[in-house]
């Protein structure tokens, strides 16, 4: 990120430019964003000229702007055309309001009155780098395609390969882009029998996504490679093609291409799925007779494992940018748009089947004052570990989303409110029991928590929020570290 931000302030109202100035030049020392240029302009039309201009980092759009509004303004094109992030602002929160923002592309949609500039620095942040993201897989996938067109050019030999890899960079969904490989790796190259490819077990870097993957094709299995291997193993492993002309001279291999059938099939070749240096699988192909492939067969191949590796790359990406617009950026849980649009869908269940949910809400206990003792780095470490003690407590089908700042939302599915009271007893015990260490020292805690169930009238997201939400003052009126249920 830049060393200094122009940020440009789209309000009609002077006095919440002055009030935004001062809250960003009081928070600006020692701030993980080391400085923010705040320039505002106050009618439409002036915002409409800085959105066509296009010269700030990003734009912070107040919802009324006289007698049109932010929607309005974000929908002009010159707003579509500037690839500038924008954060929607308003006096007052609305569900519809941040469903419209969030179409239109704004990266966040923030309350004036719950702003604070921890909260608006990591909205900056996640809005940026989301943007980045975004242009980088842009470009990559230019790239790639352009890679294509090359390839496109070559020799009447690579003609299978063009028509065998032609969508496969047009599929962004890991599991099925798999099976697609699979299928052009078998069309490319017809002498071929069987094709299997063998994913590299891996803890770290990009193959870890990919062995994170549901296998479901029979072809695609998973093999480690770690230890000291026979040579033709390691060879694979150091990024080398193969071609062997009869398998069963190299019994080291048998069982890594054809282990159902490893006494009728002869020829094999194989050739490594390799990204930044790391060899994430091998595709390999097969045929029952001896001396099948040639070294023009083995070329082409290697051609089209780096197109499928390419493929692959911006398969990975996109999964990596849908996480990031889905989830917080501190946390890792769900941000607070994608657990709406869960809330939505586990409310148009109940809807249809009358199964019990029911919604916590939490936060903690005069967390302003842990940030002003401690540090807000420490108090960073706080969210995370009680996000950390919550997901210990919680069913693998129940769903946390960070509502903003300190505030958490917890969507219990098949549940009744006496349930999730339990739950939420045993969230509270975990985190006020033990003391949360930082790097500022061990720092105790506690929680309030507000419980409601869903009835039939209560299907609605927003009198579902707001019952929870009084659940939750009550609880802080109650004098902290307690829960309230409110049906």
């Amino acid at each position: 990120m830049k060393n200094q931000l122009r940020i440009l302030l789209i309000d009609d109202d002077e006095d919440e430019y002055i009030l935004l100035k001062e809250l960003v030049a009081g928070s600006a020392r020692g701030r993980a964003i080391a400085k923010i240029q705040l320039e505002w302009v106050s009618t439409y039309e002036e915002a409409r000229k800085a959105f066509s201009e296009c010269e700030y980092d990003l734009f912070l759009v107040d919802y009324h702007l006289g007698g049109r509004n932010g929607l309005d303004l974000l929908q002009e094109a010159e707003a579509r055309a500037c690839p500038a992030p924008a954060i929607m602002l308003t006096g007052q929160g609305s569900y519809d309001i941040d469903i419209s923002a969030m179409q239109l592309g704004v990266a966040d949609y923030l309350e004036k009155g719950q702003l604070t500039m921890p909260l608006l620095e990591r909205s900056i942040r996640y809005a940026i780098e989301q943007k980045e993201a975004e242009k980088q897989l842009e470009a990559l996938i230019q790239e790639r395609t352009r890679d294509l067109a090359l390839v496109e050019k070559q020799a009447l030999a690579l003609a299978a390969l063009q028509k065998a890899t032609s969508s496969l960079l047009h599929t962004l969904n890991i599991s099925r882009l798999m099976g697609q490989i699979l299928d052009a790796a078998r069309e490319a190259i017809p002498s071929a029998e069987e094709v299997r490819l063998n994913l590299i077990e891996r803890l770290h870097g990009r193959g870890k996504t990919l062995a994170e993957l549901l296998l479901h094709d029979s072809r695609i299995h998973r093999i480690d490679l770690s230890g000291n291997l026979p040579a033709p193993l390691q060879d694979i492993n150091d990024g080398y093609s193969l071609l062997i002309p009869d398998l069963q001279d190299v019994p080291a291999l048998q069982q890594f291409l054809a282990k159902e059938a490893k006494d009728k099939t002869h020829s094999a070749m194989i050739a490594p799925m390799i990204l930044d240096r790391e060899v994430l699988g091998a595709l390999s192909l097969t045929a029952a007779a001896a001396s099948v492939f040639s070294e023009e067969d083995l070329r082409l191949l290697t051609s089209f494992a780096a197109t499928a590796t390419a493929a692959i790359h911006n398969a990975i990406l996109y999964s990596e940018t849908q996480n990031l617009a889905a989830t917080d950026p501190l946390t890792g849980q769900l941000n607070r748009r994608t657990f709406f649009e869960l809330g939505e869908r586990e409310i148009s269940r109940f809807e249809r089947f009358g199964h019990p949910f029911s919604w916590i809400m939490f936060d903690l206990d005069l967390f302003k004052q842990i940030n002003d003792h401690y540090g807000h780095p420490a108090g960073d470490q706080v969210l995370v570990e009680i996000v950390n003690r919550c997901c210990e407590v919680i069913r693998h089908v129940d769903v946390l989303g960070r509502y903003g700042g300190d505030e958490f939302v917890i969507l219990l599915p098949e549940t009744d409110h006496v349930r999730a009271r339990e739950i939420a007893e045993r969230i509270r015990t975990s985190i006020v029991d033990t003391p949360i260490m930082t790097d500022a020292g061990p720092i105790p805690v506690s929680i309030s928590m507000g419980i409601t169930q869903v009835t039939p009238d209560t299907a609605d997201l927003g009198l579902l929020l707001n019952k929870v939400d009084q659940a939750l003052y009550k609880s802080k009126q109650a004098g902290r570290n307690t829960i309230t249920v409110l049906l």
